[in-house]
C-alpha cells in the first residue's frame, strides 16, 4: 500500500531538487496513464471492426427472413446480427465516443499566471494540478476498460444470441 504525504502539510518543505524528482516521477505516472488510455482505445477500435464484420456477415445471410420460406437458421443469424449491431452501438458510445482528455503538461498562459510566485510554491502547485490530471485519467480509463471487457463478453456470448433466434423461430 502507498503511503500518501500531503503537500499541504506543514512539515512537507521538499527541496527544489526534491520538487523535480517528484514532478518527473508524477510526469511519468500521467504519460503511462495516457498511454494506457490510447491502448484502450485502440482496442475498442479492433474490437468494433470485428463488430462489424460480424454483422455485416450475418446480415448477408439473415436478410432471408424476409423471404416466405425462411428458416430457424435464418432467424438464428438475424438476431445474431442485431446482438452485434447493438454490441457495436455499445463499444462506440461506452469506449470511443471522444471524451475530455488531460494533457500532459499545463499551459504556459496558466503557469504564467503565478509568476509572482516562488519557482518552489508554483511547482508545489502545478503537482497538485498534475495529481487531479492524473485522478481523471485513471477513473476514465478505468470506465473505459470496464465497458471494454463487457463489450468482449457481449461478443463471447453472440452464439447463445444466435441459438436463442434460432429456437424461438422453431
Amino acid at each position: 500500500m502507498q503511503s500518501q504525504l500531503s503537500v499541504d502539510s506543514p512539515t512537507c518543505t521538499p527541496s527544489t531538487k526534491h520538487l523535480d524528482w517528484i514532478e518527473k516521477a508524477a510526469t511519468e505516472n500521467l504519460r503511462a496513464h495516457l498511454a494506457t488510455s490510447e491502448l484502450l482505445l485502440n482496442q475498442a477500435n479492433q474490437l468494433l471492426n470485428i463488430l462489424l464484420a460480424g454483422m455485416a456477415g450475418a446480415m448477408a445471410y439473415g436478410v432471408k427472413i424476409f423471404e416466405s420460406d425462411a428458416t430457424p437458421l435464418a432467424y438464428g443469424v438475424a438476431t445474431l446480427a442485431a446482438w452485434l449491431a447493438v454490441g457495436s452501438v455499445v463499444v462506440v458510445a461506452k469506449c470511443i465516443t471522444t471524451r475530455e482528455t488531460q494533457m500532459l503538461f499545463n499551459e504556459p498562459q496558466n503557469l504564467l499566471l503565478g509568476a509572482s510566485v516562488r519557482i518552489s510554491e508554483l511547482k508545489r502547485l502545478e503537482l497538485l494540478n498534475m495529481q487531479t490530471r492524473i485522478d481523471h485519467t485513471k477513473i476514465r480509463n478505468r470506465l473505459v476498460a470496464k465497458w471494454l471487457d463487457r463489450c468482449r463478453y457481449s461478443a463471447a456470448l453472440s452464439p447463445l444470441a444466435f441459438s436463442a433466434g434460432a429456437w424461438i423461430a422453431s
